[in-house]
């Protein structure tokens, strides 16, 4: 029988792979993945990847406020900005290897609750173009729902 947290936690996990498996289905490609980042104030402060869908590859770390792409998604998140990258070859990005990635294109919107960050949306895609501002307007949508359900 669950506690109370962790029936609360299990039931997040749910909501979280719910959100991420409609938000694949909605946004991009076939082969455009999404995936959901739970912050931890640490120290030292992060990003651990919880769950995805779509493309069937993990991401491959997480983000830590010990790396320059770290910083920068610790940074975006604080100043609740959304990043949309439509090409990582002819934008950089701190901390972005655009040749190690397995992608072309990124949005990184914050998960948002109460004004207190409680994750990270990601959405990325190896063809360059399969991601447009419609999409990114529709993954701040999906990073609002997980708020909703996980600031509680």
């Amino acid at each position: 029988m669950a506690t109370n947290g962790g029936a609360r936690r299990e039931k997040q996990a749910r909501l979280s792979q719910l959100a991420v498996d409609l938000a694949a289905r909605t946004i991009g490609s076939e082969e455009t993945r999404v995936s959901f980042f739970k912050y931890v104030p640490g120290p030292p402060e992060s990003f651990e990847f919880q769950v995805h869908a779509g493309r069937t590859e993990e991401p491959r770390g997480n983000f830590t406020e010990s790396s320059e792409r770290g910083r920068e998604v610790l940074r975006l998140a604080r100043d609740r900005e959304t990043r949309f990258v439509p090409d990582t070859e002819k934008e950089h990005v701190a901390g972005w290897d655009p040749t190690n990635a397995g992608y072309s294109t990124f949005i990184c919107t914050p998960v948002v609750a109460d004004d207190k960050i409680v994750g990270l949306l990601t959405v990325d895609d190896p063809v360059v173009g399969a991601l447009t501002t419609d999409d990114k307007l529709e993954a701040e949508v999906f990073a609002h729902l997980l708020a909703s359900g996980l600031g509680r």
